[in-house]
């Protein structure tokens, strides 16, 4: 029986300055790049499979290549052939530039309600730099989760299953116990696989093509936990 949920951070509780199903399309509109909403959603589907199948490694930062071989990829997506190398130098400079901050997912705030009231154990299990814990204050939901797991402070990341491991001690449940809910099947799916907990995917364009359970909306976690 699940008795506690734990989620990811970056593309999951929160997002880079919008919903992930408008990112890519937003950046090239501000790089003065015009697509059509069908266009933009065809490439943001073709970087969240690119990301799947080519995912940049945990232990070190993102190289510039990897980014603009993810822009090109989109672009090529959209409908666009040609001086895709410049118009991907054009996204990246763009996206460099940006002055925005982190978002929460709007299902976020009531799925967070929902499982609290239902009497589950809350945490996070993410990636990130050391500081999560303000990040998720500053946004209004860090109250929500018994523990937080930054691999920034534990030195440890996904899919470490140790990162897991150390945050189901400090909820007090077992790990059979835990459902862990993120957007990559490497780093998310990967942790649960290896620690012995459940995983549930979140693919909110409904792009990625992996044999684990998944849902395009987190308000869905809620469902899935009744079946």
């Amino acid at each position: 029986m699940i008795r506690a949920v734990t989620f990811d951070a970056g593309g999951t509780l929160i997002h880079w300055f919008t919903h992930p199903s408008r990112q890519f399309g937003e950046l090239c509109r501000l790089a003065g790049i015009g697509l059509s909403a069908e266009d933009a959603r065809r490439a943001s589907e073709a970087c969240v499979r690119f990301r799947s199948s080519n995912p940049p490694r945990p232990d070190r930062p993102v190289e510039d290549a990897w980014w603009l071989e993810h822009d090109e990829v989109g672009l090529r997506a959209a409908g666009l052939s040609e001086d895709l190398p410049v118009l991907a130098q054009r996204i990246q400079a763009v996206a460099h530039n940006l002055r925005v901050g982190w978002v929460l997912d709007p299902d976020i705030p009531a799925v967070l309600e929902e499982l609290a009231a239902r009497g589950l154990v809350l945490g996070v299990v993410s990636n990130w730099d050391g500081t999560l814990r303000r990040r998720l204050e500053a946004l209004g939901v860090a109250r929500y989760f018994r523990y937080i797991a930054d691999s920034g402070e534990l030195g440890v990341s996904k899919p470490d299953p140790e990162i897991l491991r150390v945050a189901c001690r400090r909820l007090g449940v077992a790990l059979a116990d835990c459902l862990h809910v993120g957007d990559r099947p490497d780093t998310d799916g990967g942790v649960a696989a290896a620690a012995g907990a459940s995983a549930l995917i979140y693919d909110p364009l409904g792009a990625l093509e992996v044999d684990l359970p998944r849902v395009t909306r987190l308000r869905d976690v809620v469902t899935r936990l009744e079946a």
